[in-house]
């Protein structure tokens, strides 16, 4: 058995999948210690003449679906049906890891007894990474007082018997969102997670292109999600209800703050917009106690009131109002700025104008002593 196994979804990844590959092979971990696990979603570029090139640099294993799934949850899936491992390391096919990722992460989890491995994260070309729990070290997270909602990603160590002992897999009915069910149940489930944050670990990056399978969000797929997200923290957890509260509203706080985020400016069609704000309703109403209310931030508290008694009309006033709000507070930033920039300009010209002054002065005092100098060499 391998100490660690690398999952790898590809999906016409040619281009970008050699920083991961040669970040694999340059891991300190013994090559006989992990595995890599490529599992191929149908591309149709030569992702997998480029995969094969390192078969003999690495203990990899490529294996292919039968249809494009779509996303990346049923290659994922695939990865901890067939790892032979002790843990589940997930990657994306455009990012990398440092080389001391999987000896690190995985001598901390056996140190630590962790069933999940947080290690710290760097944005790389813009993309943005959880960063708030990164501080340091930490080898017991609670859950429910952490921000580890914050990082709902699968892009983290998972002991393999914890994810297949409780039949911890991604939902592949949908194409957005899967990886928040999955990691939420596998907190919920897990005695011990910990944040491995030392060092950058996981370089996170940013393209755009080919090997992401871009599909229009369906409201009802994404909000089935939801749904079971939500109903997973208060069937797995084993705590008190209040500390189910707590948990799910720490969750509720970030969808707010996500897709459903300005969703009556953002989805100009009015049929659109009552979609997903009816599927926001039954979602709310159905699934969240009103427990959780009160324990949400205050922007969340009203967005909440107004969802769970779907009241539309002044859901999208209240919106409207934040987002006017928000453009004034911009204008308002952008004249200081350009204030500030008028000042540094202004302060900037007058330091230049010195300069050249004090300069030219002293050229003159120079050029009249070589001058002086050199008719008294004549005389």
């Amino acid at each position: 058995m391998y100490k660690v196994t690398i999952g790898v979804p590809i999906y016409n990844s040619s281009k970008l999948i050699r920083n991961a590959l040669d970040s694999f092979v340059q891991q300190t971990m013994p090559k006989n210690d992990f595995e890599v696990i490529c599992v191929d979603d149908c591309s149709s570029d030569d992702s997998l003449d480029v995969i094969s090139e390192y078969k003999n640099k690495l203990n990899l294993r490529v294996l292919k679906l039968d249809e494009n799934s779509g996303g990346p949850g049923k290659p994922r899936n695939k990865v901890i049906e067939e790892a032979k491992s002790e843990f589940i390391f997930f990657v994306d096919s455009d990012d990398y890891i440092s080389e001391n990722t999987l000896l690190n992460s995985y001598d901390f989890a056996k140190k630590n007894n962790s069933d999940i491995v947080l290690v710290k994260m760097k944005g790389v070309n813009g993309r943005k990474v959880p960063k708030s729990m990164f501080k340091k070290n930490n080898s017991n997270v609670d859950l429910y007082t952490s921000r580890l909602m914050s990082a709902l990603n699968p892009l983290k160590l998972f002991k393999t018997k914890l994810l297949v002992d409780n039949n911890i897999f991604f939902p592949t009915n949908v194409r957005s969102a899967e990886d928040q069910f999955f990691s939420v149940k596998a907190y919920v489930l897990a005695e011990k997670i910990s944040i491995l944050a030392d060092d950058n670990y996981y370089y996170a990056t940013k393209h755009d292109g080919e090997h992401m399978t871009f599909t229009k969000v369906e409201p009802e797929g994404y909000y089935q999600v939801m749904c079971d997200t939500m109903d997973a923290i208060y069937k797995y957890s084993k705590e008190p209800n209040k500390r189910k509260d707590m948990l799910a509203a720490r969750f509720i706080n970030r969808h707010f703050k996500g897709r459903i985020y300005n969703t009556t400016i953002k989805r100009t069609q009015s049929q659109e917009r009552k979609k997903w704000l009816d599927l926001l309703h039954n979602f709310i109403y159905n699934h969240v106690p009103v427990s959780v209310d009160k324990l949400v931030n205050q922007e969340t508290q009203i967005r909440l009131k107004l969802a769970r008694k779907n009241d539309q009309a002044n859901y999208t006033i209240y919106e409207y109002e934040k987002y006017t709000d928000a453009l004034t507070k911009n204008i308002e930033k952008l004249k200081l700025d350009k204030k500030k920039i008028s000042s540094i300009n202004k302060n900037l010209t007058t330091k230049n104008n010195y300069l050249t002054n004090t300069l030219n002065r002293k050229s003159i005092k120079a050029t009249r002593k070589i001058a002086d100098f050199i008719s008294s060499i004549k005389k």
